[in-house]
């Protein structure tokens, strides 16, 4: 699965909106649904925290979900 299907997925067993999303992590809904639509390739860290951190996820149980490792790669830090 993708970061976005993971998000998404996670958001609906919530039972949560985009809009409340945007309220929860003051990330813009358009932002969420591009992530969820898998339009954005590689959010943000502190963007991440702050869904992960509504969603009660950490980065761990989102890289255990992602089964494509190029997605999983994504959330691994990068030497500058």
């Amino acid at each position: 699965m993708t970061i976005g299907t993971v998000v998404r997925g996670w958001r609906e067993q919530k039972r949560l909106t985009q809009q409340q999303m945007e309220k929860l992590t003051g990330i813009e809904q358009r932002y969420l649904s591009a992530l969820e639509l898998d339009k954005v390739k590689n959010p943000g860290p502190f963007k991440l925290y702050k869904i992960l951190k509504a969603l009660d996820k950490t980065l761990d149980d989102l890289m255990g979900e992602c089964s494509d490792d190029e997605e999983a790669a994504l959330l691994l830090p990068t030497a500058a």
